[in-house]
């Protein structure tokens, strides 16, 4: 039995009942609901009827302009962290690289301002294995701003050397999930 799908029954020429499952969307609401229409143009669930195949697109543009608003994107010096920060800089957001190494958070800071040069961008020093790292940038951050809109836990580390944070915990369990909580 699949959880969480919703199933419609049908009699059958032989008086056995057979169950179809109801199409869902990941939003969990079904296609025939009034409200799926509107939904599925977010979570990509294809109507019935649509050409079997075609994804429904996003792009950068559909997000509406970020004007105003303060971001902390964590990992921010490479990879999708770099990538994120300067989708959210292009779209005028205020972006916050919070990075551990802090001459990379710079060089990354450097390329997007070449490529976005009104860019609004602060580097700050985070360490996510640290604990006392994430309370000195967070109270770090509540002074310099009033506000924060978009919290973007990117960063992480994949398969380290055993090891313990000076905390006491496994340190990619303290990089990648305890640090981002605490934050």
């Amino acid at each position: 039995v699949m959880k969480g799908l919703k199933r419609r029954s049908r009699r059958t020429g032989d008086g056995v009942a057979a169950v179809s499952p109801a199409v869902i969307g990941r939003c969990g609401i079904n296609e025939s609901s009034p409200d799926s229409t509107v939904c599925h143009r977010s979570c990509g669930t294809l109507p019935a009827g649509a050409p079997s195949g075609k994804m429904m697109s996003w792009n950068l543009e559909d997000a509406g302009s970020q004007d105003g608003r303060v971001a902390i994107v964590t990992g921010a010096n490479a990879g999708l962290g770099l990538e994120t920060a300067r989708a959210l800089a292009e779209s005028g957001c205020e972006v916050i690289l919070a990075c551990r190494n802090a001459d990379k958070a710079a060089a990354a800071r450097e390329q997007i301002i070449r490529r976005q040069p009104g860019a609004r961008l602060a580097c700050m020093t985070l360490d996510l294995s640290r604990l006392v790292s994430v309370s000195e940038f967070a109270q770090k951050f509540k002074r310099r701003y009033q506000r924060l809109d978009l919290l973007i836990n990117n960063a992480g580390i994949m398969m380290p050397p055993i090891a313990l944070s000076e905390d006491g915990f496994e340190s990619q369990l303290a990089t990648n999930y305890l640090g981002h909580f605490a934050l």
